[in-house]
């Protein structure tokens, strides 16, 4: 069994620009986590069962587009949700 955690801090996308949109105007994207379990389980000598789940803790990314002046209750941009993805299967040596 191995865990795996991926951690991201905020981080600055491109610069947003218009000719309504105030200078040092940026897409953000927030902060996450996400959580991998990994799993093996030998059934022979020569064959296993796997299993991987990505993302359990099914981690949301929020997306914002703002400047300096921006107020804080219109900074959110979207909202993203990342589902959990899994994936099972046999490996074996032949």
């Amino acid at each position: 069994l191995r865990l795996n955690w991926s951690k991201r801090d905020r981080q600055r996308g491109a610069a947003v620009t218009g000719a309504d949109v105030a200078p040092n105007t940026f897409d953000w994207i927030g902060a996450f986590t996400y959580l991998d379990v990994n799993a093996d389980v030998q059934i022979t000598k020569r064959v296993k069962l796997y299993g991987v789940i990505r993302n359990v803790n099914s981690t949301i990314k929020d997306i914002g587009r703002y400047g300096p002046l921006t107020p804080e209750y219109a900074r959110t941009f979207a909202i993203y949700t990342n589902p959990v993805e899994f994936s099972l299967g046999i490996k074996g040596e032949f």
